[in-house]
């Protein structure tokens, strides 16, 4: 487990008063913090590496890489604001350095579909702004780190973002691809396709799984459109499948323009109602209504376009 030396209250760096965890990320030996700057007295998020003198090395990369991406901005991707390194102000025991973003309000996928998965056409428009940021990303030679469902949050006016911005440092293109396939598969079946027998982020449920992988989208959801789920599959596929986050946009793009979009953005449960929103300003309301699939016509079209990528 990762170890927890910290609590709310410490300040890091002389600047960044830390308020409440928000995250964690197994994975990449970090955890995910709500701070604040005290000095120009504004919420911040911060990613904390952690672990012991073995992480050092995987920390270095992973810093680096945050100091890179510093000059990335793009609407849907937080900005990285200052990097902690080791060897400047002392650090608390156990953190190996940090990455300051701007805050992000709103909640993180994995608290989005807590309730159940999301209707597609609010998966979709989740998806389609982190794949184009890291599409962006890769035309600029960056990896996002785009692969934990706490490192993204949703408004309440539904604007999605990469709200924890720090890419391991192995991290590649290809990781970026896959990642934006769980988080679309997890927003579509509330399940988390990770390794068989992994421990799932967020105390989310591991998806099934078959001699291939994670079971398709389509055998948790049935009413979900093939060409959607083929998308979910493909994206998914380390061998065969999508190999690039732009691929990954147009198609998302295109098949947004073939479904009704009525705003919701609230999970569905397997009984297809929707749950009580309690607060009037969110956008989580339960007034959905059954949307229609794209012509056929546009069906066709996107079958190819799924396939012959």
């Amino acid at each position: 487990p990762l170890p927890g030396p910290l609590m709310p209250g410490t300040l890091l760096a002389d600047r960044y008063r830390l308020v409440a965890e928000v995250g964690r990320d197994r994975s990449a030996d970090a955890t995910l913090w709500k701070a604040r700057d005290v000095t120009l007295e504004r919420d911040v998020a911060i990613t904390l590496l952690v672990g012991s003198w073995q992480g050092d090395a995987r920390a270095s990369a992973a810093l680096s890489r945050a100091t890179r991406s510093a000059h990335f901005e793009h609407p849907h991707a937080a900005r990285i604001l200052d990097v902690v390194r080791p060897g400047g102000t002392p650090l608390p025991a156990g953190v190996l350095g940090a990455a300051v973003a701007e805050w992000t309000p709103g909640r993180d996928l994995a608290e989005l579909v807590a309730g159940g998965p999301l209707r597609p056409s609010a998966a979709l428009r989740v998806i389609e702004p982190l794949a184009d940021a890291v599409a962006a990303a890769h035309r600029s030679g960056l990896v996002l780190g785009l692969d934990h469902p706490q490192r993204v949050r949703v408004s309440a006016r539904a604007t999605t973002r990469l709200a924890f911005p720090m890419p391991r440092g192995e991290a590649t293109n290809a990781d970026d691809v896959h990642g934006l396939g769980a988080l679309f598969y997890l927003l579509l079946t509330a399940r988390w396709p990770g390794p068989a027998g992994s421990r799932p982020p967020a105390g989310l449920r591991l998806a099934p799984h078959g001699p291939q992988g994670p079971v398709s989208a389509r055998q948790l959801r049935p009413d979900l459109p093939v060409e959607l789920a083929a998308l979910v599959d493909r994206t998914l596929d380390e061998d065969g499948g999508i190999r690039t986050a732009a691929a990954v946009h147009r198609l998302v793009t295109q098949m947004r323009e073939g479904v009704e979009d009525d705003g919701v953005l609230l999970p569905v449960l397997e009984d297809g109602q929707t749950i009580d929103a309690d607060d009037p300003t969110e956008v989580w309301h339960d007034d959905a209504v059954p949307e229609p699939g794209p012509d056929p016509e546009r069906r066709r079209k996107l079958r190819i376009g799924v396939t012959a990528l």
